[in-house]
Order: C-alpha cells, then structure tokens, then sequence
C-alpha cells in the first residue's frame, strides 16, 4: 500500500515540474506582439546601423518635424492604406530639405505621393513573360532580383514584387534579371500598350540637389523575416543605409500605415 502511495506522490510531482518547465519556457520566449511581428530582423539591423535607438512616429505626417533630414532616415515599409494629402506634403517637404526616405509599397498606395514628386511611376503587377526561369524560387510568388549599389552587386530575393516604369530622373536599384512585361493598359495581356522589360525594375531611387533620397520599391516582401535573412536581402540594405548616411544618424520606422497588424507578406518558405 505505501509504494502505491509513494508512486502517486512521485507522478504529482513530476507533473508539477513539467508544468512549472513549460511555463518558464513561454516565458522565455513571449509572443511577438504589436503591427510588424514578423519584421523582427529588420527592426535589429536598423537598431544596429542607426547611432541611436530606433524610432518609431505618432503619425506620417510629423515627418516634416524632423530637426536634422540630412542623418535621418525615415522607413516606411508596408503600406495598406493610401497616404492623406497633409502627409505627402510633409513627406515631400523633409525630402527636399535633404532627407532620406525608403517606402516599400503594398499594393500602390503610393501613387499620390509619386504623382507630386512629378514622377510618372507605374505600379502594376509584373508578367514574368512566357517563361519560368532559374530566376524562381519554389513557387511564382518568390523571384530573385539583382541590386546594385556602389558598384557591388546583390542578389536578393522578393515576394511578389510589382513592375515599374521609371523616369529618366530615377535609377534602377533593383531589378529582376530576365525579361518581364509591366501591365500598363488593363487588358491584362501582352499587347502594344504595356512596356516591355529585358530587365524590370522593381526598386527604385531619386536623389535631390540637396542630396535627399528617396528609394521606392514596389514590395515589402523585400524585407520581411521570412526572407530577410536570405541570399543578400540583409546586405543589400545594410550597405544602401550606410551609403545614404555615411556618418551613421537616426532612423524612424512608421508602422502608422500598416493596418493589418502584420505584414501581407507573412508566408512560409522553405530554405534550400
């Protein structure tokens, strides 16, 4: 009878124990919460580059309250809702004072913005032609792109990038590497109204006579952690970052425009 008893207290006790470990364990790793939990490496590499802790913004348009544009870098990464006018304004104002600004858009929200720098930009979704190339990463959501920047060239990778027609005005920073066609005239077919690419960009940059910076690209899926860490997607923004502020300065994240409360690009991918 004793070693029944003697059991049941040793089963209880184990069980305490294996609670008390799982709880400790949540503990230890808490649930990510907030808009942009799944943006974590980013937020890391940009607490790493900036001279003081990343900064996040009340609202869009305190952009123009901004006291030294020259060393500030101003992030703005997965937009699913348009800009109001106050803060196009506000983002073109601490532009030309000499800021440096980087949007990578969700689905053109942009478009007001683009349309005040005087910038024809189209933002549509790209048709990879007839062709499934190298270029593809397991499936047609994932396509690997070619940066350059400061003579060095990068190999990233992008989920669901849009095709763009830039200005002369705009350098190509990123570009997919084989010939695509940019959907331009809605009928959703190759014919004589779309623009036709042997290489398309899907990122791109402006800079002013005040030396401000503005790099647009066409997808947060650029930066999200599901393929931050791959190929060269963290070099690749390391090194334009340290090229737009050479002297290091402060970088600001607004997640104001992000609805959602995590990026669209959340998926799965598997390494190879």
């Amino acid at each position: 009878m004793a070693w029944k008893v003697l059991a049941t207290i040793s089963l209880i006790l184990l069980l305490v124990i294996s609670t008390t470990l799982c709880v400790e364990e949540k503990k230890e790793k808490p649930e990510l919460k907030g808009p942009w939990r799944d943006l974590t490496d980013l937020r890391v590499v940009l607490n790493s580059l900036s001279t003081l802790p990343l900064k996040y913004v009340p609202n869009t348009e305190g952009v123009k309250n901004i006291k030294d544009p020259y060393r500030t870098l101003y992030v703005l990464v997965g937009l699913d809702m348009r800009l109001s006018g106050e803060e196009v304004l506000a983002l073109k104002e601490y532009y030309s004072s000499g800021g440096h600004i980087i949007i990578a858009d969700d689905g053109n929200f942009t478009e007001d913005l683009v349309q005040i720098f005087g910038v024809k930009l189209w933002c549509k979704p790209y048709r990879p032609g007839w062709r499934y190339t190298d270029d593809w990463v397991k499936n047609l959501s994932f396509i690997k792109g070619v940066g350059e920047i400061n003579g060095k060239n990068y190999t990233v990778l992008v989920h669901k990038p849009l095709g763009m027609n830039l200005t002369e005005e705009w350098k190509t920073v990123l570009a997919l590497p084989h010939y695509a066609t940019i959907e331009l005239n809605g009928d959703n077919k190759e014919s004589m109204g779309d623009a036709f690419f042997m290489v398309a960009p899907i990122a791109g940059e402006i800079v002013n006579e005040n030396g401000g910076t503005f790099l647009f690209v066409s997808s947060s899926g650029l930066f999200t952690d599901n393929v931050f860490t791959m190929y060269d997607n963290k070099e690749f923004l390391e090194a334009y970052i340290k090229m737009v502020l050479p002297g290091g300065g402060i970088i600001y994240m607004d997640d104001t425009k992000q609805t959602k409360g995590i990026s669209p690009h959340n998926v799965l991918l598997e390494v190879e």
